[in-house]
Formats: C-alpha cells, structure tokens, sequence
C-alpha cells in the first residue's frame, strides 16, 4: 500500500479469493460434514479457510472497510483498524483455532434472477424487471396549428409586423456509448473453456445447461443458446466464459459463469477458439 500500486494490490487480493474460492470448492466441507471419519479432514479445511478469510480481511480493509470490519467479527478477530496494523496481521501462519466464530448476515447477499426464460448470455435482455410509472398523467398535446392571431385594428398601428415562423426543433444529439477505464474492464476475468457436456433445461426454448471445463476445475453454466444451437453440437467446442461472475440461479439451476456470444436480442454466434487451447487459458 505504501507504494500506492492499489490496482496490483487488488489484483494479488483477487487471486487470493479465488484460490480459496477454488479450495473450498474442492474440499466440499459440507460433505465432509456428513461423514464422522472425515473429522480431522473437516477440521483442516476450516482452519485453513479461516486463516484465508482473515487475511483477506486485513488486506481488503483499506477498499471495503466497513465490509471487512463485519468479517472481523464473524471470525473472532479482535482488531484496532484505526491504528496501524502489525506485520503479524499480514501472516498466514496467525493462529485462529481459538478465535470464537459468530454468526452474522451475509457479507454480499447473492442476488437471486428469477425469469421464466433467462438467457444466461444477456441478462438484461430476459431478467424481466417491473419498472414503475413515474407518472400516471402525461403532458397535454400540442394542437397540430398554430393559433390564429387576433387581427389587428387599421387605426391602431400604421405598419403591421409580420408574425415569425416556429423554427423546427432541433434534432436530439446520438448519446455516447457508455466509456469503462482499463481498471473496471481488467475486474473482468475472461478465460477459455471446454464444453464437456450440455442438455436443454427443461420448460425452457432458450436454455441450455452446460458443464465445462476450466483445467483444474469444472462448472455449469446455464446459457441462453438453445434456439440457435443443438446441445449435441457443442459438446467438444472451447468457448470464452466470464470466470468471475457471482452465480445466479435461472430456473432454479445455479449458473457459474457467463458464455460469450455475439448478437443483440437473438444470439448469432458463440465465440468459440479454433486453435488448440488449453481449458481455464486467460482470454485477454
């Protein structure tokens, strides 16, 4: 942080979270949960998650204070985030197995997009969202002529003033297509991923369930292709997902990423990879 190099700093955080991301996925703690054999597996993973998450929440501090401050609590970890922290703060090797856990609300509540048709794809184009009016009334029409003037009296004036003509309104300027910096489009983790099965989802003309392969790790992910492609025939391509998109359920199927495709309100063409790459590749 002293070197103000805040972007490489979020970066490194980042892989941090999805290295834990990708643990926890793995180690499934609420299987193991279930299995009094595994205790002492179980035990590790937790010991080893709280450690991430209290790094995790020292090191974010700075971007989402009161967030982290709540994460604190939850995991027992008593700290002065008003004073400057020690470099103890910052090692993985801080003792947690004896910090009280409390239970608390959701840091970031998932937001769950319920449609009768969501494309995975294109989200605004399918999440159906009620929109209020923000008036019931309108403004009243304006009479297609102009009002006729009063006429003028002969002894009223000498020389009568011709009546200027309504100039047309000008037309409205094109609205400029919205600019992102290099910093919000790098937040967007863009990686290569092979198709290893995919089947419709039922009650739905849209959307297919797909199952991928990102190299050290597999996912689903519901798209919204199915009109314009056949689930056989994308079995084996290797396609460009969004890797960091929070899941969303559609249709009640968790969802784990975002396909890429081409097209506006109809989907025209998945962006595939035609040379050989190798799954989870970063797309750039």
């Amino acid at each position: 942080f002293s070197a103000l190099t805040f972007r490489d700093n979020l970066q490194t955080i980042g892989e941090l979270a999805g290295l834990c991301d990708e643990y926890i996925d793995k180690a499934a703690p609420w299987k193991l949960a279930k299995n009094p054999d595994e205790a002492p597996k179980l035990k590790t993973v937790l010991n080893t998650a709280a450690r991430a998450l209290r790094l995790l929440a020292v090191s974010l501090h700075p971007f989402m204070p009161q967030t982290m401050e709540q994460l604190a609590r939850q995991l027992g970890y008593r700290v002065d985030f008003s004073k400057t922290l020690p470099a103890s703060a910052y090692e993985w090797d801080s003792p947690v197995a004896d910090l009280p856990i409390a239970k608390g609300t959701p840091l970031f509540p998932r937001i769950e997009i319920t449609a009768s048709d969501t494309v995975g794809i294109d989200l605004k184009e399918n999440a159906k969202i009620e929109k209020k009016e923000s008036s019931k009334q309108g403004a009243k029409p304006v009479s297609d002529t102009l009002a006729t003037p009063e006429p003028t009296p002969a002894a009223a004036t000498q020389t009568s003033t011709p009546i200027a003509q309504a100039t047309p309104a000008a037309a409205p300027a094109p609205v400029s297509p919205l600019q992102i910096s290099i910093d919000d489009f790098m937040k967007v983790q863009l990686k290569a991923a092979k198709i290893l099965s995919a089947e419709r989802v039922p009650k739905s003309e849209k959307l297919i369930k797909l199952q991928v392969s990102l190299g050290t790790e597999q996912r689903q992910i519901v798209a919204g292709i199915g009109k314009k492609y056949d689930p056989d025939a994308l079995v084996g391509k290797t396609i460009v997902i969004v890797a960091n998109l929070k899941p969303a359920k559609l249709m009640g199927i968790e969802s784990q990423g975002m396909v890429l495709a081409a097209g506006d309100t109809d989907v025209r063409g998945l962006l595939t990879i035609q040379e050989e790459v190798d799954p989870g590749t970063k797309v750039k």
